[in-house]
């Protein structure tokens, strides 16, 4: 029992965590320091520390580091589930979702970098990948949440027939809103970011005018 109280406060540790790497994430977006390391992954700027004193090369290195100290964490959860719970069990599928979303994340982070898909980039794919990169952000999450709120229950270690996730339409519906809510706000966030408006009416004008950016 004990055992299980301390994986439970590990996973609380690692949702706090998560949440501090996600938000960070997103400054070194609107700072535009996604290029801060070139177009160079894992290393930065070809080394594997930084010699450039340059502030966006700080901001870009510090994400990385910390993005590896999240996979680290993954990867000790998921291995730790392994040890106490049965397999089958919503410990472990949760677990398990967990390290498929954090695998992606790197990739994902990784294509925008080698793809120089970053800083002042405008195309379409970038829009597309920064989709991409939201809703596996939000399945990373929710996994991680997911793990840690089975984790407090006894019953979640042990081998069950029933469902991780229900399959109610209301919850499907509401799930895919969400998603949709999100994708749209990374969108306009990066539009935002892209074409910097200097007061309302200026960007309201700007929306309508013919020939204008997509990301607008």
């Amino acid at each position: 029992m004990e055992k299980n109280l301390n994986f439970y406060r590990f996973n609380i540790l690692n949702l706090a965590y998560s949440l501090i790497v996600i938000g960070w994430g997103a400054f070194v977006r609107a700072s535009g320091s996604g290029a801060g390391c070139g177009a160079h992954w894992p290393l930065c700027n070809g080394e594997v520390i930084p010699t450039s004193q340059r502030l966006q090369t700080l901001i870009e290195f510090t994400h990385r580091g910390s993005s590896g100290i999240s996979i680290a964490l993954v990867a000790i959860g998921f291995f730790w589930a392994r040890r106490l719970a049965e397999k089958g069990s919503p410990i472990r599928k949760a677990a398990g979702l967990t390290a498929i979303a954090i695998v992606l994340e790197a990739l994902l982070g990784a294509g925008l970098v080698l793809l120089r898909l970053v800083e002042f980039d405008q195309s379409a794919l970038r829009a597309f990948s920064i989709s991409l990169h939201s809703v596996n952000t939000l399945f990373l999450l929710g996994s991680i949440a997911t793990l840690t709120f089975f984790s407090k229950s006894p019953e979640a270690y042990l081998r069950k027939p029933s469902r991780l996730f229900p399959r109610d339409r209301l919850f499907i519906f509401t799930l895919c809103a969400f998603l949709a809510l999100a994708v749209s706000g990374a969108v306009t966030a990066l539009g935002d970011t892209l074409f910097p408006s200097t007061n309302l009416m200026s960007g309201m004008n700007e929306d309508f005018r013919a020939g204008a950016h997509f990301l607008v």
